[in-house]
Order: structure tokens, then C-alpha cells, then sequence
């Protein structure tokens, strides 16, 4: 059904939906590349995201390895380790004190040395009424609860450096190691060395090279929370905690945002970090909406354009099929557009040339059709105009012969026989083929009847070989020649008049010609007659009406040629009519000495 359709469409619609059709899948293509190019800008945030993460990451790992580079030193500290033996020993006030205050000095040095702003307390617990702390220095203090927490959890750790993150969200996360005596590897305690680190202050430092204001973070270690960035509400780090690693997209406070979990391997806590995706997705969505303006614009335009192209190509395929139309109606005009056509080297050029050509050619064989069914209709009407019973006409002439005998006039006589006989070939309508002997008889005739007029002073000579007398002739082509040349050479002139028919071979044509003295053709004369530019005297019509009949019956090729030429022997010019014949039409058995092999070449 559908072939159907498509088949009864134009071929500018046909070539139209052609267009649409790649247009549409362009743009189809166009929005599966947008589709894929999202998906691969979301990778490409989420390796940025990341990277940034792995660097900050970094950095809070180099903080860490710091801090426990920190505590091994105060751990090795030899002086350190003497003032604790003397605290622990000494019961001397003074001595107290003065062990105090220089391992006071010692904690402070080694904060100073390390010029490391995120810690904020570094104390040691020698025992539970009594510890040397820098909070003087950092002006901070924990409660009695949470400094005896730490110290069991350091003494459970057995000297090994422990993080604590219980108390993050008010006093930041701790490193707390038990402080064993390393002389004569007695390995006594001698306190718990608590290093308080500033939490906000040691990722705030960490992100702050490859953070956007609009950023958020969240540090978690296992349930406790490290860090949080300030615009993270409870219900959000509650929700957040469940994220699975790697990336997704979710909506936080009605702000859509690009999370991306990772872990600190060294020290297993997690590190997620948002980005706000609204821009993102704003972008996406602006560069979606140009994609499709343009490709409604593209199709707009295309359709335009190619509406406008294929107008003008199928203006010239219209413009043929109404010449066709009119063509077929009968009807073929000259095109004013012709002249383009024939320079256009196009296929558009060729289909009109080639319709000109052919228009041209039927036209052409309408007409000669159409003019020969005329002179058939035309010969038709004549013959039957000249179907008048002879018989009377013989009967008369038969009596007039019949008399002049009986009074002894060989004269009339003669005329009469050479008449009733001259008659009897031309109005003859036998189907059979004319040739040149029957035309020879009816030349006999008449130059009979015009030697009784003329006497001596008509010179007549005909020398036609015997092989071309059975070739085909139209009917009294010759007589009205013959008759020409003894009007304007005997008529008009009181000189002898010479009168020759001569017939001689021309490759493949005959050539007969028809010389008579004392006249001569007008130059050009057939055509003058045929154009109008002179009016024909006497026998004009007669030989224009010869030289049709020879074109129609054997072609152009075949015609009456008239010329004047001046026999070089006498000096005397003659006027010639040459009749021009095909020596292929001949009739076999005509004349039995005839050599109809030489007439049919």
C-alpha cells in the first residue's frame, strides 16, 4: 500500500521526503551523541571529583604520617623520658615543678618545630591528678571524662599509636599512645601522650587548594563523623552515610548534586565529597535545547532550500510534459526556451533536445504524410475527373480517318492515327508501371503530328539505348519537355530548331536530357516559379509540376534541372531540362534485349 502511494507522488515530493528522511536521521544520530557525550562528561566529573579527592586525600594522609612522626620523636625523646622518671620518683616539690615546666618547654618546642596549626593540644598524663599539657598555649581544656577515656584506650593499645574519633563533633579526633621507659628497655609507664588534633581546621587546609566555594565534603569514620562541611544538615550526613563508593546523582536540600564516596586506605575512613550538578545539568539541557532549535531551524531551511531547488528543477520537467501534452493534442509550437535548452549540456538540456528532435521528426513525417494523402486525394479527383469514355473521341477520329482516305488525304491521315494513338497512352489508366518506351511511344506520336506542322524546319534526334528502356518513368515527363522546346524553338523562332533526347548512365542514376536551339532558360527559373517572385507563362506550371512528381515518386534526390549551355563545336547555346531517375526501378520483360541487370545496379 504504501509502495503505491509513494509510486503516485511527484518526484519533487519523492525527493522531498528523501531530504526529511536523512534530516532525521542526522538528527536522531546528533541526539544519541549528546546522550553519549553526557554520559562521558559524568565520568569525566567523576574522575575529576576523584582526583581532587585523592589529593586532599593526600594531604590529610601527610598530616597524619606528620602527626605520628610527632609522637614517635616525643617517644624517643631521651629528656622527655628522664623527666618523666624524675616526676614519677622525686618527692620533692620543687624538683616536681622544675620537671614540669621543662617538659612543658619540651612539648611546646617540638609544636612550635613542627609548625603544624592543625594540632591543638599536646599533652601527656602522668597520672590521673597530674599532666603536663601546651593548652596554655592553645587555651583549650577537656573534661576529666574524656581525658580518662582516652587514657584507657591508650593503655589497652599497649604502645601502639591509636586514633581516637569518639569526640570529633566538639574537641576534634586524637592520637593517644602509652609512653613506655626505653632506658635498659624496662619499658615502665610512664604516661599517655595525647596529641588533639583540630579536625575542621586539618581538611578545611586539605581541600583548600582544589576546593570550589560551593563544594561539600563529609569525613566519616566508621559511625563518627570527622568533618562536615557547615551547610550539610543532620538528616543529609545521616543520608549520606549510606552511599554506596564510586559516584551517582541524588537530590540534597532541592539541589541536585554529583556524590563521590572514596576511602583513606591508610587509615579506613571514608571521604565523600558534592558537587552541586544543577549547572551541569542546566548546561546539558541548554545545549540540548540549541541542538534541537537548530535541528528545527536545519529543517526549516533544508526544506525551504531544497523546496525552492527542486522547484526549479522540476519547473523544466513540467515544462516538458505540458509541451508533451500539448504535443499529443496535436499541437507543437515553437518554444521560446529552445535557445536555452540547446546550451544546457544537463540532463534537463538533453531530455528537451532530445523531445525537440523527436517532436520535429514526426512532425516533419505528419506533414509529408499529410501533403502526399492531399496529392493522392488530388490525383485521385483527376483521374476520376478523366474518366470520360473515350469512345466517342475514337469514333470521331476513327470517322475523320475513315474520310480523309477516301479523298486521298495521307496528311490527316497520319495526324489522325498519330492522335487517336498518342490519346490512347495518356488517358490509359493501366496499374501497371509506366516506362520509358511507353513514354518514347507517346514521343513518337506527337513528333509526327508536329513534323506535318513544322516540315524541315524541326530538326528532332532521340538516341535512348535499348537497356533503359524498361525503367520505370512517371507519366508524361517527357512530352511536356518535348513540347517546351518546340514552342520556344520553332514557335517563337523562324531558324531551324534542333531538338535532341539523349539518355546516358550516372553511377547508379539515369540522366535524360532534353537540347533544343533557339531558346534558353531563365536562371533559377524553378525556384522563382515555386517562390512567387514570377509568374509562369505557357508551360511553367508544367515543368514545376514535373520536378514535384519526380521528388515525391523517388525523393529529393530526383528532380528536374534546367540549365543553358553552348555546344563548343557549332557555337550555338541550347537550353537543357535533365531529368534525373533511379535505374534500380525497372520492369523485367519490357523489352527482351533490354539488359536489366546493367538498369538494376
Amino acid at each position: 500500500m504504501s509502495g503505491q502511494i509513494l509510486q503516485k507522488l511527484s518526484i519533487k515530493k519523492k525527493i522531498q521526503l528523501i531530504i526529511l528522511f536523512g534530516i532525521l536521521i542526522v538528527s536522531l544520530t546528533a541526539f544519541i551523541c549528546i546522550h553519549f557525550i553526557s554520559q562521558s562528561y559524568e565520568k569525566l566529573l567523576y574522575q575529576s571529583v576523584s582526583n581532587s579527592l585523592s589529593y586532599s586525600a593526600g594531604n590529610i594522609s601527610d598530616k597524619i604520617d606528620n602527626i605520628d612522626l610527632l609522637s614517635g620523636l616525643i617517644l624517643s625523646d631521651q629528656a622527655i623520658q628522664d623527666y618523666l622518671v624524675n616526676i614519677e620518683t622525686t618527692d620533692s616539690p620543687s624538683e616536681l615543678d622544675s620537671s614540669c615546666s621543662q617538659l612543658y618547654r619540651s612539648l611546646i618546642n617540638y609544636l612550635f618545630s613542627f609548625d603544624n596549626s592543625n594540632i591543638a593540644n599536646i599533652s601527656i598524663q602522668i597520672t590521673p591528678e597530674l599532666s603536663v599539657s601546651t593548652s596554655s598555649y592553645k587555651q583549650q581544656k577537656l573534661p576529666e571524662a574524656v581525658t580518662n577515656a582516652l587514657v584507657t584506650q591508650a593503655l589497652e593499645a599497649d604502645g601502639v599509636n591509636l586514633w581516637v574519633t569518639d569526640y570529633c563533633d566538639e574537641y576534634g579526633f586524637f592520637l593517644v599512645r602509652e609512653l613506655k621507659q626505653t632506658y635498659a628497655l624496662k619499658l615502665d609507664t610512664l604516661g599517655v601522650l595525647m596529641i588533639n588534633v583540630d579536625s575542621n581546621k586539618m581538611v578545611e587546609d586539605a581541600i583548600s587548594y582544589n576546593s570550589a566555594n560551593d563544594n561539600l565534603y563529609l569525613l566519616l569514620d566508621e559511625n563518627h563523623t570527622i568533618y562536615q562541611s557547615p551547610q550539610l544538615l543532620k538528616a543529609d550526613k545521616e543520608r549520606l552515610r549510606n552511599l554506596p563508593s564510586g559516584y551517582q546523582i541524588l537530590s540534597l536540600n532541592k539541589q541536585t548534586m554529583f556524590a563521590v564516596r572514596d576511602t583513606i586506605i591508610d587509615l579506613g575512613w571514608d571521604y565523600i565529597s558534592l558537587v552541586p550538578y544543577n549547572s551541569i545539568i542546566d548546561t546539558a539541557r541548554f545545549t540540548k535545547s540549541i541542538c534541537l532549535i537548530v535541528i528545527i531551524l536545519c529543517l526549516i531551511l533544508t526544506f525551504f532550500i531544497s523546496t525552492g531547488l527542486l522547484t526549479t528543477l522540476t519547473y523544466h520537467i513540467d515544462l516538458l510534459i505540458r509541451r508533451m501534452k500539448r504535443f499529443e493534442d496535436g499541437s507543437y509550437e515553437a518554444d521560446p526556451h529552445r535557445t536555452e535548452y540547446q546550451r544546457r549540456e544537463d540532463e534537463i538540456g538533453m531530455l528537451h533536445q532530445s523531445f525537440d528532435s523527436m517532436a520535429k521528426k514526426i512532425d516533419t513525417l505528419i506533414n509529408e504524410n499529410y501533403k502526399n494523402e492531399i496529392l493522392k486525394r488530388d490525383a485521385q479527383i483527376k483521374a476520376m475527373e478523366n474518366q470520360i469514355n473515350p469512345h466517342f473521341l475514337y469514333n470521331t477520329l476513327d470517322a475523320i480517318n475513315w474520310r480523309s482516305i477516301a479523298i486521298g488525304a495521307e496528311d490527316i491521315t497520319k495526324i489522325t492515327l498519330s492522335l487517336g494513338s498518342l490519346l490512347r497512352i495518356t488517358l490509359q489508366n493501366s496499374e501497371d508501371s509506366y516506362t520509358i518506351a511507353k513514354e518514347v511511344k507517346v514521343l513518337e506520336n506527337y513528333i509526327t503530328i508536329q513534323k506535318l506542322r513544322y516540315g524541315e524546319r524541326l530538326d528532332y534526334h532521340l538516341t535512348i539505348p535499348d537497356e533503359y528502356m524498361a525503367c520505370e518513368i512517371p507519366k508524361l515527363t517527357l512530352q511536356p519537355l518535348l513540347e517546351n522546346a518546340v514552342h520556344y524553338g520553332l514557335e517563337e523562332n523562324s531558324e531551324i530548331c534542333h531538338i535532341v533526347i539523349t539518355a546516358r548512365r550516372d553511377q547508379k542514376d539515369l540522366l535524360i536530357e532534353v537540347k533544343n536551339n533557339g531558346s534558353a532558360f531563365e536562371e533559377d527559373l524553378l525556384e522563382k516559379i515555386e517562390s512567387g517572385k514570377l509568374q509562369p507563362k505557357g508551360h511553367g506550371i508544367g515543368l514545376v509540376n514535373i520536378s514535384r512528381r519526380l521528388e515525391l515518386t523517388y525523393g529529393p534526390a530526383y528532380h528536374l534541372k534546367l540549365y543553358n549551355e553552348i555546344d563548343l563545336t557549332i557555337g550555338e547555346e541550347y537550353a537543357i531540362a535533365q531529368v534525373r531517375l533511379p535505374l534500380s526501378r525497372i520492369q523485367k520483360g519490357e523489352f527482351a534485349n533490354a539488359e536489366v541487370t546493367d538498369c538494376g545496379r
